[in-house]
């Protein structure tokens, strides 16, 4: 009779199992006959109207997304595809950015601005200017150039960078030069 070892409770744990059990049935008896109108509680609930129109705010905002990739891809190809021209590789070192609008420009840079910027020199402040960089993505770049003793040897360096994608990396290179009189 090892069984009766196992299952012997004195009065104050029975009463207390017979509450907790008690509680629990009262919990699915609740739950049984008044359910949730919803399965998600934080779901809001919207009339027909009020779906429509987030339907086409929705439609709208990705029709206005598409258009902005399709012109940045426009610009991007155009960037790409000048300072890959055998003419103008050499006069390519100072790039302006004639073709976007001042109100696009990244963080004020002015239209007539030159924006080429010397990689082992640059603080955050020069190359946060760059499309894509961020004040975050810039301290990780100049605390990888000090790791690297100071000194960027290459611009295909700037690829081992924690959180720089290659999309941005190539869309930045043409913007960063390493003056090689500097190195040692």
């Amino acid at each position: 009779m090892i069984w009766k070892d196992f299952f012997f409770f004195s009065k104050g744990e029975k009463n207390g199992l017979l509450v907790l059990g008690s509680l629990i049935c009262l919990m699915f008896a609740v739950n049984f006959c008044f359910p949730s109108h919803s399965q998600n509680p934080n779901e809001a609930v919207y009339t027909q109207e009020e779906q429509r129109k987030i339907d086409s705010l929705i439609l709208e905002i990705r029709y206005r997304d598409s258009l902005l990739n399709k012109e940045r891809s426009k610009r991007t190809a155009s960037v790409v595809r000048d300072s890959f021209s055998p003419v103008k590789q050499e006069a390519n070192r100072t790039v302006q950015y004639n073709n976007l609008p001042p109100k696009k420009l990244n963080r004020g840079v002015a239209k007539h601005e030159v924006l080429k910027i010397e990689l082992n020199k640059a603080d955050s402040a020069e190359l946060v200017k760059l499309r894509g960089i961020g004040p975050v993505l810039s301290k990780r770049i100049i605390r990888y150039r000090t790791s690297l003793g100071g000194k960027f040897h290459s611009v295909e360096e700037l690829r081992n960078v924690y959180g720089l994608s290659e999309e941005t990396f190539q869309s930045i290179k043409p913007y960063l030069w390493i003056d090689t009189l500097l190195l040692k």
